[in-house]
């Protein structure tokens, strides 16, 4: 009796009978048709996928938008393989859709998909923040002062780019002194969704002044070690961004057709 050994949905072995060697009925596999040939750079994949990633979430990709193969290719210098395969992964976080007869679509989001996100975002920074409580040392505690430091600055100038560059430090530097590998990634899918609602918000002025005071009220508790202070003062930020992202969704979908009117509103 013959067995196939399958990696992916390619047979690379077959498995035989072999009673002259350790003893009547032992497997041994005999390695057929296997390359260990390199088709493309897991580097350049990933590099390629965290440059569309940030795209989207900076908004140079809004939902619903179609991405053109042709002028991806050329604007990013890959080739097709190359970057279907970083689509492949983007698709698989939930940042883009496969349309039939319409090619790949930067993600609609509707209120549901937002409030999930939210939601999702609460458990993820509140775990985050418990374990830099008690597993960061006195080097990873320095990186995220000089984070909060910057992240105040680009609060108070009030630059979009700033702001997303300075959060985005902050959290890595967060990430780094929990210590917790599998963490990063999915949180850092979710804070892609967060940056596009931000764009789907209405304009709230006082919400900029309210998200550094949830920061500085955060990093206060981190810094005292308040491992359950700094778990409210992070639920409190994300219900409040919550808040403020569905109230500017108002019940429709970000990325449908006729949908216009985005302006920006901190989360």
């Amino acid at each position: 009796m013959h067995d196939l050994i399958f990696e992916g949905a390619v047979p690379v072995a077959l498995l035989h009978n072999d009673s002259t060697k350790r003893g009547a009925g032992q497997m041994e596999a005999l390695i057929l048709n296997y390359s260990l040939k390199v088709t493309s750079s897991p580097s350049l994949r990933e590099r390629l996928v965290a440059r569309l990633r940030e795209a989207i979430a900076r908004g140079h990709f809004v939902p619903g938008e179609r991405l053109r193969e042709r002028a991806l290719c050329e604007s990013t210098g890959v080739s097709r393989s190359s970057l279907r395969e970083a689509l492949r992964e983007l698709e698989s976080e939930g940042l883009v859709t496969s349309i039939p007869n319409r090619g790949i679509i930067v993600s609609r989001i509707d209120p549901d998909l937002a409030r999930s996100t939210f939601e999702l975002r609460g458990a993820l920074e509140s775990l985050a923040v418990r374990l830099f409580v008690s597993r960061a040392g006195p080097q990873e505690v320095e990186a995220l002062t000089a984070a909060f430091a910057a992240l105040r600055g680009a609060y108070k100038s009030g630059e979009p780019d700033k702001i997303y560059d300075s959060k985005r430090a902050f959290y890595d530097a967060l990430l780094k002194g929990a210590a917790s590998p599998l963490l990063g990634p999915p949180l850092k899918s979710i804070h892609v969704r967060v940056s596009q609602l931000r764009a789907a918000s209405l304009a709230q002025p006082s919400r900029s002044a309210e998200s550094l005071r949830e920061f500085e009220a955060l990093f206060d508790a981190i810094r005292r070690g308040d491992a359950d202070g700094a778990e409210r003062a992070c639920r409190l930020h994300v219900e409040n961004a919550a808040k403020a992202a569905l109230e500017g969704l108002a019940g429709r979908t970000l990325g449908e057709p006729g949908d216009t009117g985005l302006r920006l509103v901190r989360l």
